[in-house]
C-alpha cells in the first residue's frame, strides 16, 4: 500500500511542475528535482502535526 500513494503523489507533483520527474521509492526522493523534493512535504498547522 505504501509504495501506491507514493506513486500518486509522485504523479501529482509532476503535473504540478509541468515536466517529467524521477523518484526514487528506495530513498523517497525525486533524482536531481530540487523543486520537486521541497513539494513532498509542507508545514502543517497546529494542531495537525507529524
Amino acid at each position: 500500500m505504501h509504495y501506491g500513494y507514493m506513486a500518486c503523489f509522485a504523479v501529482a507533483i509532476s503535473w504540478r511542475l509541468g515536466s517529467k520527474v524521477r523518484f526514487d521509492s528506495v530513498k523517497e526522493r525525486f533524482i536531481n528535482s530540487r523543486k520537486a523534493n521541497r513539494l513532498r512535504g509542507y508545514k502543517r498547522r497546529a494542531p495537525y502535526t507529524v
